[in-house]
């Protein structure tokens, strides 16, 4: 942007856009906020790639409340949201504990044929599960599930939830262990080689930020404060990469489920 203007050559709105994407993976919000202000002023029209990339940096900046003024802006200019506006303003709801406003854009966007991807149901079902509103939560997974952007935990002989974040991996851990309580006779999510057992792969945090894992602690506490003392998880001694559900806790913990629920 600074050769264009230092070349004396009038900038069109895309080397703006560039600026402002750059300011998104930096994390520099005010950056990017002033850069579409200059925009503005200049007599440019910014474009809804402008507008993402604003709300994106915002939204990374834990500025929520002015990502979603940008989409607010978005809308009042007559411009059509992508979805990566729509995307970078359900991850502000996400992270002001906004879930129902985080599912009403989600609704508006499907409203007007933008089709969310995995960034947005991510985002969306961590706003319910961290609201604890779990069977929001496990809706949109399925409903993720459907357009195959998560893989199923329905379907697996083991879980692996390596490539999802903590909030996204716990509602999935929920949706298998409800299957099971609805089949607890079947053996489709037991890794047989280990002798029935429930194996939940959660990586070692090699990719993780600083190289800590983060799903294999969120899972334990997950069972330590949901099921604890009825349903055993614990560490694969052979594997540190994999937490084991052993099959006799299991199928215990699924009948007894079971039982209660057919007593309601």
């Amino acid at each position: 942007l600074d050769e264009v203007r230092s070349s004396g050559l009038e900038p069109n709105v895309i080397p703006y856009n560039a600026a402002i994407s750059a300011c998104a993976k930096g994390c520099q919000w005010e950056r990017a906020l002033s850069l579409l202000d200059e925009v503005r002023s200049s007599g440019l029209e910014p474009d809804v790639i402008t507008y993402s990339a604003a709300m994106s940096a915002c939204e990374k900046g834990g500025q929520w409340e002015k990502a979603l003024a940008l989409l607010d802006e978005v809308r009042s200019r007559g411009l059509e949201p992508d979805v990566f506006c729509y995307s970078a303003a359900i991850t502000a709801c996400e992270k002001s504990r906004r879930w129902e406003q985080a599912l009403e854009l989600l609704r508006e966007m499907r409203s007007r044929g933008v089709e969310p991807d995995v960034i947005t149901y991510s985002a969306a079902i961590s706003a319910c599960e961290l609201a604890r509103e779990d069977v929001h939560a496990k809706d949109l997974y399925k409903a993720a599930m459907s357009k195959r952007l998560f893989s199923s935990p329905l379907k697996q002989e083991w879980l692996d939830l390596r490539d999802l974040s903590a909030p996204v991996a716990r509602t999935a851990v929920r949706l298998a262990l409800d299957d099971m309580v609805r089949r607890p006779n079947e053996r489709r999510f037991h890794d047989t080689e280990n002798g029935g057992d429930f194996v939940i792969i959660t990586g070692r945090g090699k990719h993780s930020e600083g190289g800590e894992t983060i799903l294999k602690p969120a899972i334990l506490e997950m069972f330590r404060d949901e099921v604890a003392g009825r349903l055993e998880c614990r560490e694969d001694v052979r594997n540190p990469g994999r937490l084991v559900v052993p099959a006799a806790s299991l199928r215990g913990w699924a009948r007894r489920q079971q039982s209660a629920k057919e007593l309601l």
